[in-house]
């Protein structure tokens, strides 16, 4: 009976716009790694802005409305936090390695797709869909080397045919929460520099 519950909840789920993948921490195989002993850092967060979308925008349109500097912050302290996890020492003097975050790109790009039913027979209508790409490029140095860091991730919110109302257009990843999105985008560039440094000790 609960196997029976369970799979008519998750139909009605992905039939009305509910089921988002994006809004689950996917960052289960970035956790947990982090140095035996601590290694001294510093961090270094005055990153460019790339916003690439226009007024057809579904998610960034929206996600700017709040000030892009508290955007930055918040970024920054989150961080700043991933990064301590890993047993970075970011309040050192000394510092044997500088991490620095040059670049954050926001990309959203709308077009208009034909939408039929789930048989192709009947045509729906004209509906937009959302292609959206974040991505962090940074650098990670120490005295001998350097490298440049870069993460990104990706999503889109395509219309479709619902599975529960006929004709109802649905959409997969329509109610991404960004803010998730950024901390599993955050907490893998944390895990890109710990990758590297790992390999320089």
């Amino acid at each position: 009976m609960k196997k029976f519950i369970l799979i008519v909840f998750t139909f009605i789920v992905s039939s009305c716009n509910l089921l988002n993948t994006n809004n689950f921490k996917n960052d289960y195989r970035w956790k947990n790694r982090k140095f035996k002993t601590s290694q001294n850092a510093s961090l270094h967060f005055k990153p460019k802005l790339i916003k690439i979308y226009d007024d057809d925008s579904y998610f960034l349109k929206k996600y700017f409305k709040t000030d892009s500097q508290e955007i930055v912050n918040k970024f920054n302290k989150e961080l700043v936090k991933d990064l301590e996890k890993r047993n970075f020492n970011l309040s050192s003097q000394n510092s044997e390695y500088k991490i620095s975050v040059d670049t954050l790109i926001f990309k959203e790009i709308v077009k208009n797709e034909n939408v039929y039913t789930y048989n192709e027979r009947e045509f729906i209508g004209i509906y937009e869909s959302y292609k959206v790409k974040f991505k962090i490029i940074g650098k990670v140095e120490s005295k001998d080397t350097s490298a440049v860091i870069e993460s990104d991730i990706n999503f889109e919110a395509q219309p479709r045919e619902g599975m529960l109302i006929k004709k109802y257009v649905a959409y997969d990843n329509k109610n991404t929460n960004l803010d998730k999105v950024w901390k599993n985008l955050l907490n893998k560039f944390s895990y890109r520099c710990y990758e590297f440094i790992q390999k320089e000790i």
